[in-house]
């Protein structure tokens, strides 16, 4: 058994790919090249970055704006005092 990769890129191509695009078709390339064992932990990683990344996004929308404030006293500026260099006699 083997797997071919076939990418059909539709739209106008004179404008450069963006990166997610290249990145998810390097991504199906070197999945579709592995063998059994790499590719299962390959299979395992990835199932494991994906859940990691689902749940922090469910988390991060289900939490309200907290939004915090701070009251800044007021600034003095002060003038320091000249310094003055006195010899003991």
């Amino acid at each position: 058994m083997s797997f071919s990769t076939k990418i059909d890129i539709t739209g106008d191509d004179s404008e450069p790919l963006p990166a997610d695009a290249v990145k998810r078709m390097v991504a199906l390339y070197v999945i579709s090249h592995l063998r059994s064992e790499p590719l299962d932990e390959a299979c395992q990683s990835l199932a494991e970055i994906y859940e990691f990344h689902r749940q922090n996004e469910a988390i991060v929308h289900q939490q309200p704006l907290i939004t915090t404030q701070m009251i800044v006293p007021a600034i003095v500026q002060m003038q320091p005092r000249a310094f003055a260099y006195e010899e003991d006699a």
